[in-house]
């Protein structure tokens, strides 16, 4: 997010997230201040690889002893759900389940679009997830036509428009 500052005497130039200063650059974030003349100088922020996280409003001030400017922008970062949470299976019967979990904490910043719901023989150490239903809307899922007496482990993932998101396994 780059800004042209021009001032005389030359201003102090600071840069806040969320009305908090931020102070110095770090690895997630890079401040870069240049002064290009006695009244010029251009500034920007730089994210090398932006999360979640830096959503939010930044804001760029210029004061010195004449006045005060400043410009504000809304960053939204967008990206894969956060995994579904507290996957129960519950009303279990002989050839059947049911399958309940909560919303993922973050949507990625786009709505849920569907679930997938995977099953595996939990008897076998290394056995291959296989996908039960990839059009989930609810999250609650029953799911028919168990061998009797097997032993199965689930996982769900969430879906928004920019992709899916990490599992969350039953126990």
């Amino acid at each position: 997010m780059p800004a042209d500052v021009t001032g005389l005497p030359m201003p102090k130039i600071e840069w806040t997230k969320n009305d908090v200063p931020l102070e110095k650059s770090t690895p997630a974030l890079n401040i870069d201040k240049q002064e290009l003349s006695r009244s010029e100088a251009k500034t920007a922020i730089i994210i090398p690889a932006s999360a979640r996280s830096d959503t939010g409003g930044y804001t760029v001030t210029a004061s010195n002893r004449l006045g005060t400017a400043y410009r504000s922008v809304n960053l939204e970062v967008f990206d894969r759900p956060s995994p579904p949470r507290n996957l129960e299976v519950t009303n279990i019967k002989a050839e059947s389940c049911y399958l309940t979990w909560d919303t993922p904490e973050d949507n990625g910043g786009s709505e849920i679009l569907n679930y997938v719901v995977d099953k595996r023989d939990a008897s076998k150490k290394k056995s291959e997830w296989e996908e039960v239903s990839n059009t989930v809307v609810d999250r609650r899922f029953g799911v028919w036509n168990l061998i009797t007496n097997g032993e199965y482990q689930f996982r769900v993932r969430a879906t928004n428009k920019f992709g899916i998101s990490d599992e969350c396994k039953s126990g």
